[in-house]
This record gives structure tokens, C-alpha cells and sequence, in this order.
């Protein structure tokens, strides 16, 4: 097989969010060897990578230790299980400079604050958006913020309110389609959840 047959193979293994995942992480490794995913890596060029993104990062600035863990965990599969060779980020090179980055910088992250249903719902007296003064991130803000003049803005209000009403995260919502929701005649309505995080595939697990 060539390499983008075992490649797409190996995608076609994985569940939808693992996929996104793995892309985004090529993308990033492509940039930096200039698109050389061919050629297997050497622990050497691991650890000059790991540096270029604590140090220098991509378009948004350096990535965190948590990020750069994410990616190494991609360049594993994609010498493991793709390119058939040996891990290159197991070595001793790559994981002393893994080491001396979470000693540098730690591993705590800062956590996102969860939206609120409503305005007035108050926000933790311990959260950093409370101490600074941020104000209360909620569905209901958001939904504020659409111009349901446009059919973008029409798109994002159905959006909210469904992921509002069936308690689903952004991620599950470009999921659904038109088909998968029902009109009662109480103008209530029935959702039928095609895929979850357990069941990407919609086996009906």
C-alpha cells in the first residue's frame, strides 16, 4: 500500500473527534518539516519541534505543554501505526526536553468558564471571570448577539436553542440535520440524537 492508502486507512480508524484531531495536528507538524510526513522523523527533529512550539508556536503564538503532548500523541500514531517504524517521541531526547517544558511552565491550565442559561445566573465567587469582572457568558447574551435579519444569524439562534434545549455541546450540533428534528402539534418538538460522543458512528449504542 502507499503511504496515503495506509494513511487514509489509519483515518478511517479513527472516531470523528479523533480525526479532526489528528488533522489539525498534521497540519501544524506538515508546516514546520514542510509537508516531509513522508520521511519517517528522528528523535532530534521531535525535540527541535517541541522547542519551535513552546518557543515560537503558530499563527496564535507558543502552545501550551498540553498541546504539544496532543500533537506528540499524533506524530506517534503516524510513525507507529503509518509509516511503520519506531516512536520517535519515546526517546530520551524528546522526553528530557517534555520534561524541562512542564518544569519551565507547569501543566495548569486555565479553565473555560461554562455558559449560564441566563443573564442573571451568577458566576462562582472563585472564578477568574468573577474576580476581573467579566461578564456572565450565557445563551442568553448570545442569542442577543444574532441578527436574525440574516440567514447566518437566523442559523446561529436555532443553534443555541437547540443546544440549550437538549443540553448538547457545540461539537454535537453540526451533527444534526433538519431530518433529525419533529414538530409536535403543542409546538413542542423531538430530536433525534443520530450520534453522540459514545457513538460517533451511529450504531445505537
Amino acid at each position: 500500500m502507499t503511504f496515503t492508502e495506509l494513511l487514509e486507512a489509519y483515518r478511517n480508524g479513527l472516531s470523528d473527534k479523533a480525526r479532526y484531531n489528528f488533522d489539525s495536528d498534521m497540519l501544524q507538524w506538515n508546516s514546520w518539516r514542510g509537508n516531509a510526513d513522508i520521511e519517517p522523523a528522528s528523535p532530534h527533529d521531535v525535540r527541535d519541534f517541541v522547542i519551535h512550539c513552546a518557543e515560537v508556536g503558530f499563527t496564535r503564538g507558543p502552545l501550551t505543554h498540553a498541546s504539544i503532548s496532543h500533537i506528540l500523541t499524533s506524530i506517534a500514531g503516524l510513525h507507529r501505526e503509518v509509516l511503520g517504524v519506531a516512536d520517535p517521541t519515546k526517546s530520551i531526547i524528546v522526553k528530557s526536553e517534555i520534561k524541562r517544558l512542564r518544569q519551565a511552565t507547569g501543566t495548569l491550565q486555565s479553565q473555560a468558564v461554562a455558559l449560564r442559561s441566563e443573564h442573571e445566573v451568577p458566576l462562582p465567587a472563585s472564578s477568574p471571570a468573577h474576580r476581573y469582572g467579566i461578564p456572565i457568558p450565557s445563551i442568553a447574551r448570545l442569542k442577543e448577539s444574532c441578527d436574525t435579519t440574516t440567514a447566518r444569524g437566523q442559523r446561529d439562534r436555532v443553534l443555541l436553542g437547540i443546544g440549550q434545549d437538549l443540553g448538547r455541546r457545540s461539537l454535537d450540533l453540526h451533527l444534526f440535520d433538519h431530518s433529525h428534528f419533529t414538530r409536535r402539534p403543542d409546538r413542542q418538538g423531538d430530536a433525534f440524537i443520530h450520534r453522540s460522543k459514545t457513538d460517533q458512528r451511529g450504531e445505537g449504542k
